[in-house]
């Protein structure tokens, strides 16, 4: 054989050996490496899930609404629109300012209407009244909300910003907090629905004393979203993807049984 011969033969004899020597590795690897960060994931991925559950089960038998504080926002926000229609309706009546305004710490305001009611910091803004014009014209800049739902929606985004939280849990989740947060937005809407009916309801000026936002709730139950058929979503993709029935109480979200689950594969 040529001396050609014999290099090609033992490239071909470093090549079998590496890739034999890289295949033993790699099983070694499996055993000694890879199966404890394995687990290490597998654990964490649980405690994911745990948390979830933790979340929901926190205030059993209370509806998301009211975790929320969705009444007491919607109060807020009708209140802004009641000291608006005074304003254009009756300005000779002087409506004392509503303690209710203390309790808001942001809004959530329409994108379309942000060009209207925002302003930068360095113009003019000496002339910073905002005419009503006809009352029938007028909207809600902005949803105003309170802390209650701030904290909620926070920890509500921290399960979710978790990157051992598995996909088939995730996506409920997901679909759970936009609903939270359409339920704000959606308050504006019923607010201005309410809007166009003040004149009918509250034609003098000393009926404004009286004026109660019950009717505007019942206006906005139409709209609001199921946030608990959505909450109860987040609990039984829960129960599937932990592959056992029964130990969970869906419907309450608040009673479990003494079983356990079934241990997923590992991410």
């Amino acid at each position: 054989m040529s001396i050609t011969d014999w290099k090609d033969l033992t490239n071909i004899a470093f090549f079998l050996v590496g890739g034999t020597i890289a295949t033993l590795t790699y099983l070694q690897a499996r055993r000694t490496i890879f199966s404890p960060l394995k687990t290490e994931i597998f654990k964490s991925q649980l405690k994911a899930i745990e948390e979830v559950v933790a979340f929901f089960r926190a205030s059993p038998g209370e509806r998301v609404e009211d975790l929320l504080g969705l009444e007491e926002i919607l109060d807020l926000n009708a209140s802004r629109m009641t000291d608006a229609f005074v304003l254009a309706i009756h300005p000779e009546k002087v409506r004392p300012l509503d303690d209710r305004y203390d309790t808001a710490v942001g809004m959530v305001l329409k994108r379309e209407r942000a060009d209207k009611y925002l302003r930068k910091v360095d113009e003019d803004n000496s002339d910073d009244t905002s005419p009503v014009g006809e009352w029938a014209d007028w909207e809600l800049p902005g949803v105003e909300f309170t802390q209650t739902y701030a904290d909620y929606r926070g920890r509500l985004a921290l399960l979710a910003s978790s990157p051992y939280l598995p996909e088939a849990i995730r996506i409920p989740l997901d679909a759970f907090a936009a609903a939270c947060q359409s339920a704000v937005g959606k308050i504006g809407d019923a607010v201005e629905i309410a809007a166009r009916d003040m004149e009918i309801r509250y034609p003098e000026p000393e009926d404004v004393a009286r004026i109660s936002y019950a009717w505007v709730w019942n206006i906005y139950a139409e709209l609001m979203p199921q946030m608990d058929d959505l909450a109860d979503d987040v609990m039984r993709a829960v129960n599937e993807y932990l592959d056992f029935d029964g130990a969970l109480n869906l419907r309450g979200r608040g009673q479990s049984k003494t079983q356990e689950p079934k241990a997923p594969d590992a991410a």
